[in-house]
């Protein structure tokens, strides 16, 4: 299972839940879903946590081009 950008939010719900309901197959009697792992490329996972992180990124790459800006970061 794979996903990109903000998927990275739901692609954790939708692997658990796959996960949960493999217990359910099997009990049925019904082949499982073969899951194996999951993947997630440049993924939005806490988007406040990383919104934080991206202003202090700016604002220290900002400073290296501005020496004026130094007091920002």
């Amino acid at each position: 299972m794979a996903s990109e950008s903000f998927g990275g939010c739901c692609i954790l719900v939708f692997a658990a839940e796959a996960y949960d309901q493999n217990a359910i197959l099997t009990a049925a009697g019904i082949t499982p879903i073969n899951l194996q792992s999951i993947t997630i490329g440049n993924g939005l996972t806490d988007f406040h946590i990383m919104l934080a992180a991206l202003c202090r990124y700016a604002m220290h790459q900002c400073s290296r081009f501005f020496p004026c800006a130094e007091h920002l970061v």
